[in-house]
């Protein structure tokens, strides 16, 4: 059950909504793309550091 969630019926609203979530992950980039340039390097710098 949820509480204090609100519930819209507003077409508009929902389309509007449902717009801005398409734009915002079409501009997002792929994971594995993320991954590599912002978590790799330091996974792998704590496992250089984990080894020593």
């Amino acid at each position: 059950m949820l509480a204090g969630a609100y519930r819209h019926t507003d077409p508009a609203l929902i389309d509007a909504c449902r717009s801005d979530f398409e734009q915002l992950y079409a501009a997002g980039e792929d994971f594995s793309v993320f991954h590599a340039r912002e978590t790799e390097p330091l996974l792998r710098a704590r496992c250089a550091e984990a080894a020593e």
